[in-house]
């Protein structure tokens, strides 16, 4: 949370308990490049200066990004060595060489196990053409940061050595040295999130009829609906609405405190260039949600499509070949191998053949079965967004709440989140600007597949894969063939607050309805969430207004404390119907619901059968 008592108000202490000068010169860059330090550790140039404060925050200043993603790398290797180091041999494919095939698959999922199909899925996303694709479309601004962090992360570990890593790691074979194309497969990672990530025991099951024996994956909804989702709550508030008339902003991300997705919070200074402060994902060395002198901004998980399942009608001659506009193609059938160590330590390659298409990659659950008669095939537009990292780059150096939004809209490179800023002047906005599938309803319509009333209720439009008309259409505006340009996606500008809990951009204010969008983009006349209704209803009674206009104000002691409040909100609409049509009730959640707190306490009994 971030309130702008000042223009310039000054960032978190400098002076801090402990400063690391991290200078790389022509011989210990050698040095580097023969102990392993990676495809860009032997580069000379690489300097940081890194203060930690409380908590042990770093303070990174450097003279260039070359320099900040070195000291981000060192400063982040140095808290978290171990778990970065597993999830780099995670998007490598590299799991079943040093753990093991894993666990069974649950039965809901079927398949392989769990490090097979996780190696093989990472072998399809991240492969080398891809992967150099990616590099290839960041920005030179871009590309440093990776190498720096790359040349950090390698320095700690040659300081430190195998031998003295924390004991997660310590001398274990995928504690290594990386490079920059490291960086860029674990971005496509985080890309993948939300969307073609979810679907990997699908996408590695696929197989021809004549193949398949029977490793169809489970349920599709319950792999895009019911896969574990990212979100958060964020609320800016603007000069109408907040008691300083500045603005003010909270972010609520709902990610874990541990593992790959734990947030880390740091400050990154380029003297004159760049002043910025707030929390990031491991091994993105930039700030992914903050602050900087002028505005603030954090994330919310949105609703927004981000990928297409197209129905294959097959060439009856060869379950391998598809039928597009009447012409028979056939499927590039890639074959991917994966080492996979036994249990006496024997390493043992397996080979797996998988199919793409011009629509995307095969794959295969239980309702979308390869058969005589169909296929279906994914498309997903992070698949070919390269552009992650330059858009949070764009938002750290932005000096002005205008000019991060100008940014957001021209390179549309967050791949599943909306924004909510607010800037000292109190100005709000809500931005739903990720990559969208630039389909529109009439599309959508034409391109119907064969049974279609099978798919009403589908986690994702299923269109017609026979017919290049359904294919997404093409907007020169857009950074990316296929998405919709940023201007065209749902943003909302006010002076009093704009707000989202993970539904759609429809009721961002409830004052400002945004409607008249592709469903593809956003969906309007739905029932909200709980956490929406009950954020809404938190600001509406706060502002209380009276002809449309606020006659309060929020304080930041206010916002805080609305932050913590452990208020369930399906309490408040159900609890009292509840107790009346249940008095007396044996069980034992009918005997604490009665006595269960409004607000509740932390841990109190009865929570879960609330909220």
């Amino acid at each position: 949370m971030h309130s702008f008592r000042s223009p310039t108000h000054p960032l978190p202490g400098r002076a801090g308990r402990h400063s690391y000068r991290l200078g790389a010169v022509a011989c210990a860059a050698a040095l580097l490049a023969a102990c392993g330090g990676g495809g860009s550790g032997g580069a000379s140039g690489f300097k940081a200066d890194i203060r930690r404060t409380a908590h042990g925050i770093p303070h990174i200043e450097a003279a260039n990004e070359k320099g900040i993603g070195y000291g981000v790398g060192y400063a982040y290797a140095q808290d978290n060595f171990c778990m970065l180091a597993e999830h780099f041999t995670t998007v490598r494919g590299e799991r079943a060489r040093h753990f093991g095939e894993g666990a069974a698959p649950e039965s809901e999922v079927g398949g392989l196990p769990q490090n097979l199909t996780s190696d093989f899925f990472y072998r399809l996303h991240n492969e080398d053409a891809r992967v150099r694709a990616a590099w290839n479309g960041y920005s030179p601004a871009a590309q440093d940061l990776f190498k720096g962090f790359a040349a950090g992360y390698n320095r700690y570990l040659r300081e430190t050595g195998a031998a003295q890593l924390p004991a997660d790691c310590r001398g274990q074979p995928w504690a290594r040295a990386i490079d920059e194309l490291d960086l860029v497969r674990l971005m496509r990672d985080y890309a993948a999130l939300n969307g073609m990530g979810d679907l990997a025991p699908a996408l590695v099951a696929a197989q021809p009829p004549s193949a398949a024996k029977g490793l169809a994956a489970g349920n599709w909804r319950t792999a895009l609906r019911g896969a574990p989702r990212t979100g958060s709550n964020g609320i800016a508030l603007g000069s109408e609405a907040t008691d300083n008339g500045r603005g003010m902003v909270l972010g609520n991300p709902h990610f874990p405190w541990f593992g790959a997705l734990r947030m880390y919070q740091l400050h990154l200074r380029i003297p004159g260039r760049m002043d910025v402060m707030g929390a990031t994902l491991p091994g993105l060395p930039m700030v992914g949600i903050g602050f900087t002198q002028d505005f603030a901004w954090t994330h919310t998980t949105n609703t927004a499509a981000r990928l297409t399942f197209y129905q294959l009608r097959l060439d009856p001659q060869d379950a391998t070949r598809y039928l597009v506009d009447g012409q028979s193609k056939p499927m590039e059938r890639k074959t991917l191998r994966v080492e996979v160590r036994r249990a006496d330590g024997r390493l043992e390659t397996v080979a797996r053949d998988l199919y793409a298409t011009e629509f995307g990659p095969v794959l295969a659950f239980r309702e979308l079965a390869w058969d005589g008669r169909n296929a279906y095939a994914v498309r997903d537009t992070n698949s070919d967004n390269h552009r992650l990292a330059d858009q949070w780059l764009a938002m750290n150096r932005a000096g002005s709440l205008e000019e991060m939004k100008e940014a957001v809209l021209r390179i549309v490179g967050n791949p599943w989140n909306n924004t909510i800023a607010a800037d000292a002047q109190g100005r709000t906005v809500f931005m739903s600007a990720t990559p969208a599938p630039h389909l529109s309803q009439a599309q959508m319509d034409a391109c119907r597949p064969d049974r279609a009333e099978a798919f009403e209720d589908a986690p994702a439009p299923v269109l017609r894969g026979d017919a290049s008309r359904c294919q997404w259409a093409r907007d020169p505006a857009a950074p990316q063939t296929g998405i919709v340009a940023g201007r065209a996606l749902p943003l909302l500008e006010r002076r009093d607050y704009v707000q989202n809990s993970n539904d759609s951009a429809w009721l961002t204010n409830p004052h400002a309805p945004l409607t008249g969008f592709s469903p593809v983009l956003s969906v309007a006349g739905t029932p909200q969430g709980l956490r929406t209704r009950q954020g809404i209803t938190w600001l509406e009674d706060a502002l209380q207004r009276q002809e449309g206009k606020p006659t309060r104000r929020i304080t930041l002691e206010q916002l805080q404390a609305m932050a913590l409040d452990n208020r369930v909100h399906l309490a408040g609409l159900v609890l009292d119907d509840l107790l009346s049509l249940c008095p007396g009730g044996t069980h034992a959640g009918a005997r604490a619901v009665p006595n269960w707190p409004r607000p509740v306490p932390r841990w109190q009994p009865g929570t879960a059968l609330q909220a």
